[in-house]
């Protein structure tokens, strides 16, 4: 699609397999967990990319970037 990597943004429950790699890219990733969690997707690491957000629901992803 051409679409160059500061442009999109992941939105996903996993930090392993939807968060962690497009933040590599350059791209946004936020982490919306679930209740649960496969244990080969955990991960324990701090992220401090500043194109990384964490929201604990859906909902709250409106407030952030308005």
């Amino acid at each position: 699609m051409d679409i160059e990597a500061p442009s999109f943004v992941m939105i996903g429950n996993s930090l392993k397999s939807d968060v962690l790699p497009v933040l590599e890219l350059g791209s946004y990733g936020i982490h919306v967990p679930f209740h649960t969690t496969w244990e080969h997707e955990r991960v324990d690491v701090t992220i401090t990319d500043p194109k990384f957000f964490h929201a604990e629901k859906i909902h709250e992803l409106r407030n952030l970037f308005l």
